[in-house]
C-alpha cells in the first residue's frame, strides 16, 4: 500500500476545496498572453483619468445557478473520499507491517529452538560416536544419532531461510528505501 500516494491525493483534494471556494470571489488576470499585461489589468487602472476604476473586467459569478456551490460540495466529497482511502491505505500498511514483524519474531524464535536442537543432537552424536568407538553400542545406534543430527541441521538451514524471508517481508512492509542492518548474528548461530 502506497501511503505517500494516498496522502498526496488527500492533500490535492483538500486544496481543491480552496479552489472551489475561491470561485465565490471575483477574479482578475494580471498577466495576459506571453507574460504581458492583461487587458483586465489595463482596464482596471485608467491612467488618463488619474483615478482607479473598477471596470467590468472583474469577473464575479453572481448568477451561476448553483454551479460554484455544487463544485464546492463535490470538492468536499472528494476530500472525504480521499481521506477514507488514505485511512484504509494506512491501516492496511500498518497491518502488513505488524504481520511482517510477527513473522520475523516467530522465525527468530524457531531459529533459536532449531539451534538448541542441533546443539543437543551434536552432543548425542558425540556421545554415540564415543560409545561406538569404544564398543559399547551398535553401529545402528551410531547411524541413528548421525541421522538425527543431519535432520536437525537440515531443519536449521530451512529455518535460516525463513528468517531471511522474514527480513525481506519486513523490508517490503516498511516500503523499502532504507539500509537494513545485517542480521549476520542471527544467521551464523
Amino acid at each position: 500500500a502506497d501511503i505517500a500516494a494516498a496522502l498526496k491525493r488527500f492533500k490535492a483534494a483538500n486544496a481543491a476545496i480552496g479552489v472551489a471556494r475561491a470561485n465565490y470571489f471575483p477574479r482578475l488576470d494580471l498577466t495576459g498572453l506571453l507574460g504581458f499585461t492583461s487587458t483586465d489589468l489595463s482596464n482596471l487602472i485608467n491612467t488618463n483619468a488619474h483615478t482607479w476604476q473598477v471596470g467590468g473586467s472583474l469577473a464575479m459569478p453572481l448568477l451561476d445557478f448553483g454551479r460554484t456551490a455544487n463544485n464546492e460540495k463535490l470538492a468536499w466529497l472528494d476530500q472525504n473520499a480521499s481521506m477514507l482511502v488514505y485511512d484504509k491505505t494506512l491501516k492496511t500498511a500498518l497491518g502488513e507491517e505488524k504481520d511482517a514483524l510477527d513473522l520475523r519474531q516467530n522465525a527468530t524464535i524457531k531459529l533459536q529452538s532449531a539451534q538448541n536442537l542441533v546443539a543437543s543432537n551434536e552432543r548425542v552424536f558425540d556421545l554415540s560416536k564415543l560409545r561406538y568407538d569404544n564398543g559399547y553400542s551398535s553401529h545402528l545406534e551410531f547411524l541413528d544419532a548421525q541421522r538425527m543430527l543431519l535432520s536437525a541441521q537440515l531443519e536449521l538451514a530451512k529455518i535460516k531461510g525463513q528468517v531471511a524471508n522474514s527480513v525481506v517481508e519486513v523490508y517490503k512492509a516498511l516500503g523499502g528505501g532504507f539500509k537494513a542492518t545485517p542480521l549476520k548474528d542471527d544467521l551464523d548461530k
